[in-house]
């Protein structure tokens, strides 16, 4: 990885197929995450039934989504987000973005 960490992936397969889908994966858990807990607490409603659960999760991925391109755009456009001494960001893309939202809604 670029920096510096490793990653292990086990795979059957091509190895750069395994990585591409292995990369995918991830994009998922990450929101699943943010939709869970870290904000969303989707969880917490309780909503049962294919259908509900469809209907609740549209309006939710969208806003993650679009939160997650304007923190994107902000990074690369605007101003980047800072590099603690750990080499890890102050914030991640989502919080840039929702923090962007956030004092210039609309």
């Amino acid at each position: 990885m670029a920096d510096g960490e490793l990653l292990v992936i086990a795979s059957g397969g091509l190895v750069q197929d395994a990585i591409k889908i292995y990369g995918l994966r991830w994009e998922i858990e990450t929101l699943f995450g943010y939709l869970k807990g870290r904000g969303f607490k989707l969880e917490e409603t309780r909503v049962v039934g294919y259908l509900r659960i469809k209907k609740l999760l549209v309006l939710p991925v969208i806003a993650f989504c679009w939160t997650h391109k304007v923190g994107d755009w902000m990074h690369d456009c605007v101003l980047p987000i800072k590099v603690k001494t750990h080499r890890r960001k102050a914030q991640s893309i989502f919080r840039y973005g929702l923090a962007w939202i956030g004092l210039y809604p609309f």
